[in-house]
């Protein structure tokens, strides 16, 4: 869990909670060929620090999935379109102060990645 969302859930009031599931649903989407072929590219621009952090979330969640379900956690196809829905969620929930603090503790972080290179 990254520095940026323990402060977003600690902070945050009304967190969207999900049952967890006994069981792997399986492949999200599997109804889907070639997700570049037949989705929507989006293209998004991080800060290096944001996107390695990202990078390394996805290694953890890919691990930590495979070692309780015994399957990996694909990126394309599930663990990007879950990225951008618990962001959402999150968006949906919040109130303005909290988006103004997110938005301070990310540019902190950015400051303090930018002091460590």
């Amino acid at each position: 869990m990254t520095n940026l969302y323990r402060g977003l859930r600690s902070q945050s009031s009304t967190q969207t909670t999900f049952a967890e599931p006994s069981t792997d649903p399986g492949p999200l989407f599997d109804d889907v060929d070639n997700v570049k072929e037949t989705w929507n590219g989006t293209f998004i621009y991080l800060p290096d620090e944001l996107k390695s952090r990202v990078e390394m979330t996805y290694a953890e969640s890919r691990l930590t999935y495979r070692q309780q379900h015994g399957r990996d956690l694909e990126k394309m196809r599930e663990f990007y379109p879950l990225l951008v829905y618990l962001g959402l969620e999150w968006l949906d929930s919040c109130e303005d102060e909290e988006l103004a603090a997110a938005l301070t503790h990310l540019a902190d972080d950015q400051e303090s990645a930018d002091d460590d290179s």
